[in-house]
C-alpha cells in the first residue's frame, strides 16, 4: 500500500531542483538526501515507499501527488 503524501500544496511551478515540486509531500527531497535512495524517474524512502514522478502541467510532481491533483481538479 503506497502512503498518501501530506496535504496538497501548490508547487513551484517548473522547478525540477526536487524530486516532487510539493513541498508538502514526502518527496519533496533531493538526491543525496539521508534517507532517499533513487535514480532517474524513481526515488525510495526509509519505510520503502516508492514511486516514479513526471510533468504534470509544467510542475515535477510524484505520481502520488499527480493522482491526488487529478482527483481535487479533474480535466474537463
Amino acid at each position: 500500500m503506497a502512503a498518501e503524501p501530506l496535504h496538497f500544496a501548490p508547487p513551484v511551478r517548473g522547478s525540477s531542483e526536487f524530486f516532487c515540486s510539493n513541498p508538502r509531500c514526502r518527496f519533496h527531497v533531493r538526491v543525496g538526501d539521508p534517507g532517499v535512495e533513487g535514480f532517474g524517474d524513481w526515488a525510495r524512502l526509509a519505510d520503502g515507499t516508492t514511486t516514479s514522478h513526471h510533468w504534470v502541467d509544467g510542475d515535477l510532481l510524484c505520481d502520488l501527488c499527480a493522482q491526488r491533483r487529478n482527483r481535487e481538479y479533474p480535466r474537463r
